[in-house]
This record gives structure tokens, sequence and C-alpha cells, in this order.
């Protein structure tokens, strides 16, 4: 049970959904997602399962589109983990690997080496581009034996290897440890799918404004702040746009007027708006996590 300022707190739900919740949902997800991975329908069906813990972190309102919910509480798309989960089910198949018709020489590709523990890498890259295709299959895997530690990932489109990369570790480093830097690799992949798809001029336009970069470890819980960030909150532009209340001017005497339009433009409020409301190029989350007090006192009032 929360609300936007009781219940639980929004780190503590997101742990609930990581450890619980979503880990429930992609078992066996080889068996009954691969075959309908492709459809929308379920597309939509299966991340309208996600969508109540995403707004519960980001305790947004209703209204709030889910790609909004799930970009401010760092919830990766259900259906991209479940991508994730059927590709890392993939490496304990053997006859799924050979039947991709895997090179005989992948071992003698170029290697990246890092000698030190997969643990304490930051961020593993890539330059190859690949296709954002939920038909793109990454195979991943990583292995010990006497003449040393590797881990490596192909990715697979189109009936054919596109890419592929691997790395060499230190001699001491375990054969689970090779295996988790191979759907690290992986996952940063996943990653990149996201970001192009929050790329798109499709929902959270408000919130792309402020926030253009999606991140797994994101934890944006504050409901005042995220009012302002997606233009969903307690604002009479919001009234009018779903029709709560019907359009009114503003003090200037402009009408249909954004949620930001108070903070920024309105030039009948020019006298009494603070200082950290009157820069060129107003950084709204820095302004929010600032200013919070300051905000919420010239808002009370004016709006």
């Amino acid at each position: 049970m929360t609300s936007s300022n009781w219940g639980l707190s929004p780190a503590v739900i997101k742990r609930i959904y990581l450890s619980g919740f979503e880990r429930s949902i992609v078992y066996a997800a080889k068996v009954w997602w691969e075959d309908i991975h492709n459809n929308d329908t379920f597309v939509k069906i299966i991340r309208s399962i996600q969508r109540p813990f995403a707004l519960a972190i980001c305790r947004g309102y209703n209204t709030l589109s889910t790609d909004a919910a799930l970009f401010l509480s760092g919830l990766i798309p259900i259906n991209l983990i479940l991508n994730l989960e059927i590709n890392v089910t993939s490496l304990k198949r053997p006859d799924n690997i050979f039947n991709i018709g895997l090179a005989d020489n992948i071992i003698d590709i170029p290697s990246k080496k890092f000698f030190c523990n997969p643990a304490d890498f930051n961020l593993i890259t890539f330059q190859k581009n690949l296709p954002n295709s939920s038909d793109l299959t990454i195979f991943t895997d990583g292995s010990k034996s006497e003449n040393g530690v590797g881990a490596g990932w192909c990715a697979f489109y189109d009936n054919k290897i596109i890419h592929r990369e691997a790395y060499i570790l230190f001699p001491d480093n375990s054969v689970f440890q090779a295996e988790n830097l191979a759907i690290y690799t992986a996952l940063d992949k996943i990653l990149d799918i996201w970001q192009n798809n929050w790329n798109q001029p499709l929902n959270g336009r408000d919130l792309y404004k402020w926030l253009k970069f999606v991140d797994n470890k994101r934890i944006l819980g504050d409901a005042f702040l995220n009012y302002f960030l997606t233009g969903h909150g307690p604002f009479p532009s919001y009234f009018v746009k779903f029709k709560i209340k019907i359009p009114s001017p503003c003090l200037c005497n402009q009408i249909n007027i954004s949620h930001t339009h108070l903070l920024f433009d309105c030039h009948s409020l020019n006298h009494i708006r603070p200082f950290f409301l009157r820069q060129t190029n107003p950084n709204l989350p820095h302004i929010i996590a600032t200013y919070k007090i300051e905000l919420a006192q010239f808002c009370k009032k004016n709006y």
C-alpha cells in the first residue's frame, strides 16, 4: 500500500518487485514467451502487469504512461527482460546453439583482456550497431579450462551471426564469474534497446525534455518532482487535458498553458518569481532537488 506521501518507500517496492514479482513472471519464459514475444497484444498485456509497480515506485498519477513510469522507476520493460531470460536459458541448450551455425573458429576471434575481477567492471561497451528488434537473439557463455578463463557472446539475427565478442579473464576467476560477465554484456544490449525505444517520439515526451537517458538503477520516487517532470499533477493544464475543468486564461491572458508556464514564462509573475526560476536554460530536476521548499511555496500561492 502506497500513496504520494505514505507507505513503503520506492526503494523497498522496487526491491520487492525485482526479487519476487519479476522472478516469478520470467519463470520458464523459454516455454511460454518465445512463441508470442512478437505479438503486440501480448506485449501490452505483460507490460500492463508491470505497470502498477512502476506507478507505485514513482508515485505517479494513474494517467501517466507506462513508458514514463518505467523510466522514472528504473524498471526495464518486462518484455525485454523476458527476451534476455530466453537468451540466458538458451546457453544451457547446446542443441539450440549448434543449430544457429556457430563458426568452428569462434575461439580464435580477437579477445579483450580483463585481468581483474568482473565485479570491478563499471561498464562494458561495444561499437557494433545491432538491430533494435525483438527477433535479435543474444547467446552468452563463460568457460574455464587449463588454458584459462574466458567469456563471450554473439548476436544472432535473420538466421546468421551478425556480431560476436570474447573476453579473457584472470586465471583465478571462476567459470561462474565468466558466465556472469557474458550475461552482463548481453544486458548492456538490452539497455541499449530500451534507450532507443525511449528516444522514439511516442509517450512520455514531457519527461523526455528533462531526462533523456534510461537507467535501471534510477529510483525517482518523489511525487512532487514527478508531477512537474511529467505534467501529470494538480495543474490547470492537466485538468483541462482530461476534461476535469474547462480552459481558463492565465493571469497573462494566455489560454491552454503548459504546466511549466507559471514557473518560467508567465510575465505577470516576473516580479515575484524566485531567482532559481529565472535561468535561461533551467534544469528542472536540479531546481526541484535544491529548492523544493521554496518551489512548493511558490506553486501553492500561484497555481
